[in-house]
């Protein structure tokens, strides 16, 4: 019931705590990136994209400046410690190296390491799943090519829910 509230961007049900009005926020989306992405030292570069969107305009695009396993994420806040978060979410991978890995780690805010891979085959994959429980109030997602990623590789990012 919870995942279907959402999907119905939180009508009648509870609200998308991914509020970061950018292009991949399905509620209140701009041609922006939030500040909350995090680059991982720079290699990474992200960007608002209008090319074929999931939801909306536009979506988030991260492009591979560089060579080398790097860790990418964006953080959440407003969450409420000990109770289950689900995060669904579009995405489409393009990568000569492999598929991206996105990640809920401990290091991160989360209880438990969970992991779920993107397929490396240029199209969407709609309605992606993560569940994890925080431990804090603001968290990370955390992503990765799973073998490092070279120069051009990119994943495009849209429609992110997350509830409680």
């Amino acid at each position: 019931m919870l995942v279907a509230s959402i999907q119905q961007g939180g009508s009648g049900g509870p609200s998308n705590l991914y509020a970061e009005s950018d292009a991949a926020d399905p509620n209140n989306e701009t041609n922006t990136v939030s500040a909350n992405w995090d680059p991982g030292n720079g290699d990474y570069s992200f960007t608002s994209v209008s090319t074929s969107p999931t939801n909306g305009s536009y979506h988030i695009s991260y492009n591979r400046l560089n060579t080398g396993v790097e860790e990418w994420g964006v953080t959440i806040s407003g969450l409420t410690v000990g109770v289950p978060a689900t995060i669904l979410y579009d995405a489409r991978c393009n990568s000569t190296s492999g598929s991206t890995i996105v990640y809920l780690r401990t290091a991160n805010g989360w209880t438990s390491q969970v992991g779920n891979g993107i397929t490396n085959d240029d199209t969407w994959n709609y309605d992606e799943e993560l569940t994890g429980t925080p431990t804090a109030t603001t968290v990370k997602i955390t992503f990765k090519f799973d073998n490092g990623g070279t120069a051009g590789d990119y994943t495009w990012i849209d429609n992110i829910r997350i509830a409680q």
